[in-house]
């Protein structure tokens, strides 16, 4: 089974640019290596400062040796360099994971969904279901949810938008809310944590 991962960094005040530069040049070496499926790079629109990477690789064995140990050496001198903390990783249990196979989006969502502790079984139920409806309702390219591996009350959701429109018609409907909130609102120990994000580099396997 594949395994989705998504890191995040804030640069430190001055160096956002940098940080992009280097992350970009670390993530490169991540293209054609046996095992990595997918690495992606993204910029916070919100926070010009924040950064969002997101990789999918085949296996748990390919997470741990194929391609990320040379990414991997050289994040932490990156990250001492030009970002406020090290990087959060966090790996996902992927529940629904959706892409068309030839689009490609021009905004990307990424939300942050923290559950209370009785509904963790719950939750995945009614947000997929929550999904169902949205692919049948809006334009979008891909779609991925997941379950944290270091906290099982922490979800997170991967909407890919084909037009920059699309989504601003969505966030101002009343869909996400009679569609979803009034499925698993409830259920949420807090407001989602939404990053909306520019695509800065991407890598995906051929076939």
């Amino acid at each position: 089974m594949s395994v989705r991962i998504l890191r995040l960094w804030h640069a430190v005040p001055g160096h956002a640019e940098p940080l992009q530069t280097a992350l970009t040049g670390l993530m490169e070496r991540l293209k054609g290596v046996p095992g990595v499926l997918e690495a992606r790079l993204f910029r916070d629109r919100l926070t010009v400062e924040a950064f969002l990477g997101i990789g999918v690789f085949e296996s748990e064995e390919a997470l741990l040796w194929s391609g990320p140990q040379a990414y991997l050496a050289g994040l932490a001198g990156v990250e001492a360099a030009h970002a406020t903390l090290p990087s959060t990783l966090h790996q996902l249990r992927t529940f629904y994971d959706y892409r068309h196979p030839q689009r490609r989006a021009e905004w990307v969502t990424v939300s942050q969904y923290r559950v209370v502790t009785e509904q963790v079984e719950a939750f995945p139920v009614a947000y997929k279901a929550f999904l169902d409806d949205l692919l049948g309702a809006w334009d979008l390219v891909a779609v991925a949810f997941g379950q944290t591996h270091q906290n099982p009350t922490t979800f997170f959701s991967v909407m890919e938008w084909a037009r920059a429109d699309d989504l601003a018609r969505y966030l101002a409907s009343d869909f996400r809310h009679v569609k979803g909130r009034a499925r698993y609102g409830a259920m949420l120990d807090e407001e989602p944590r939404r990053f909306d994000l520019a695509p800065l580099w991407e890598y995906r396997a051929a076939g």
